[in-house]
């Protein structure tokens, strides 16, 4: 940019909360930037920057379902194929599902922090002894969404509270 810009930046959440707010910062920063300059990016690309910036220009080890999600919105399954691809569905509920799943789920900041870095590095390092667990989550997300799209908001909430620490990396 040729232009001077001065951008100010005040975060409600604390640093390291686990939240995802670091991309979706990148992401909104150069969702505002390409806009500032009159281009508009679509979610793949503006995700793909993001993640690009995180991993290779800031040099950090993270993962990238955080800057995809961001990018996109909504509510999305996102696959990270093992050739490098990200494909991503929109989860299609309806509006009053969608409504109560909102006024169900809640969140809470426990004051534990952490860095996805050190998070990502311990499993990166060790992901062939992740893969069971790997793979045991991602049927986790199938049977959740299964539930979601049949209305079975009860079965979803069980089935995240049978899994949430048994199968935490």
């Amino acid at each position: 940019m040729k232009d001077q810009l001065e951008i100010h930046y005040d975060g409600d959440l604390p640093g390291k909360s686990g939240t995802g707010s670091s991309s979706s910062f990148t992401v909104g920063l150069l969702n505002a930037l390409y806009t500032y300059k009159g281009e508009k990016l679509e979610p793949r690309r503006l995700g793909e920057e993001a993640i690009n910036i995180e991993q290779n220009v800031i040099g950090e080890t993270v993962g990238s379902q955080d800057q995809t999600n961001a990018a996109y919105g909504v509510f999305n399954h996102i696959k990270f194929q093992k050739n490098g691809e990200i494909e991503v569905n929109p989860v299609n509920i309806s509006s009053e599902l969608m409504s109560d799943l909102q006024n169900n789920l809640l969140i809470f900041y426990t004051g534990i922090q952490r860095t996805a870095e050190k998070i990502a590095k311990s499993y990166v390092e060790n992901i062939e002894d992740k893969s069971k667990t790997l793979n045991t989550m991602s049927a986790i997300v199938d049977q959740a969404l299964d539930r979601l799209m049949n209305n079975d908001l009860d079965g979803f909430g069980k089935l995240l509270d049978q899994n949430l620490s048994k199968n935490a990396l």
